[in-house]
């Protein structure tokens, strides 16, 4: 969004057409952009539903649960139509699928967004670090109350990065190896 210190928008370019996170291949020619929200207000809850392994988890992610996300979320889908609209794109540019040319107001992009947002594939902060009451793991990744046991995963972190998750957990890692073996 205009006026922001760091990136807030991550824009995915794919030269093909599919859905549902790519499990779903729309069999045209085309090309696609999957947003995502890189630093996301919402915060989502996981809720144990019985006290066994064998019960599921409830899992509510909770995206685009704030204004904030929202108005990200509009602003995007307005950047890359932009994007898409600018003349490189002309020889290739075919009829906007979704969410269409027809959805333009905030309203018609908000029920757009609700019906089809999901999460990303970059979970954080399940268990994770910090010295206060709702931290899992203390900063050398020991799961408090508990001894000889450590995460060390994505889920360790606070807070979303702003961008993929494979190099911080990397650096977890690698962290993770120095405390492990100054033992």
């Amino acid at each position: 969004m205009a006026g922001t210190e760091n990136p807030d928008v991550k824009v995915h370019f794919a030269m093909a057409l599919y859905e549902a996170m790519g499990r779903k291949f729309i069999m045209e020619h085309g090309y696609f952009a999957h947003i995502d929200l890189l630093n996301p207000e919402g915060v989502g809850e996981i809720k144990l539903t019985g006290p066994g392994p064998s019960h599921p988890l409830s899992i509510d992610p909770n995206i685009l649960s704030t204004m904030k996300d929202m108005a990200m979320g509009r602003a995007a889908i307005r950047a890359v139509r932009n994007i898409f609209a600018q003349s490189p794109f002309d020889p290739f540019r075919g009829e906007e699928l979704a969410p269409g040319a027809q959805i333009q107001s905030d309203d018609e992009l908000d029920a757009y967004l609700r019906a089809t947002a999901t999460f990303d594939i970059h979970a954080v902060g399940t268990c994770r670090m910090g010295h206060d009451t709702m931290a899992v793991v203390d900063p050398q990744l020991r799961v408090h109350g508990l001894s000889g046991l450590r995460v060390v995963d994505a889920s360790v972190m606070p807070r979303v990065p702003g961008g993929n998750t494979n190099v911080p957990t990397m650096m977890v890692a690698e962290k993770a190896v120095d405390l492990i073996l100054r033992k």
